[in-house]
């Protein structure tokens, strides 16, 4: 496990997403211990799992920084929320063999299609090389963080549960024309 501050992420260059993820990340572990897997059902209490004793709720939110007004709505863009929080998903469920990459094409610029279906590529390679299938993973989304660092650029972090781990993804929207469009997708 690498140790990912604020200051391992301005001297090795990583985009703001990746500080506004550790902050975010860090604040909710806090906040939340995470000692058991995630429950594969829904609870029959839907905002609360006491199996393994997360707040559930958490899942929809959705955290701004300290702005007052989203600089996104100014430009007359859509919320970008719920294009993380799916992109996010998409993400997670390439790497594991479940969706295709080309699926992500539209909505992510060249390098970041590239990079997913380099990794989806080795991951295949793994699964094949261990005799494990492809199969779709259980996948509970967290809360999701969003940074505006100028108009019409945001930074956003996913928490992703899956049924083995949490998995943490930092993603830059920018706006293209009318909608958004990923320049950087992380898998943490």
């Amino acid at each position: 496990h690498v140790e990912t501050s604020p200051a391992h992420a301005l001297a090795w260059g990583y985009p703001q997403a990746i500080k506004t993820l550790d902050t975010g990340l860090r604040r909710w572990l806090s906040e939340h211990p995470y000692t058991h897997a995630p429950q594969l059902y829904p609870s029959l209490h839907p905002r609360h799992d006491s199996h393994i004793g997360v707040d559930m709720s958490l899942a929809a939110h959705v955290h701004h920084s300290e702005q007052e007004a989203p600089l996104w709505e100014a430009l007359g863009m859509p919320d970008p929320a719920p294009m993380a929080r799916n992109l996010a998903r998409c993400a997670v469920e390439a790497l594991a063999g479940a969706r295709e990459p080309e699926e992500l094409a539209r909505w992510v610029t060249d390098a970041v299609y590239h990079r997913i279906l380099h990794r989806a590529l080795i991951s295949a390679r793994a699964r094949a090389m261990t005799g494990r299938p492809a199969g779709r993973p259980v996948i509970g989304m967290g809360s999701v963080w969003l940074c505006e660092p100028r108009p019409g650029i945001v930074e956003a972090s996913v928490v992703v549960h899956t049924s083995k781990r949490v998995l943490a993804v930092a993603l830059r929207i920018e706006a293209t024309g009318t909608r958004w469009r990923a320049s950087v997708i992380g898998v943490l």
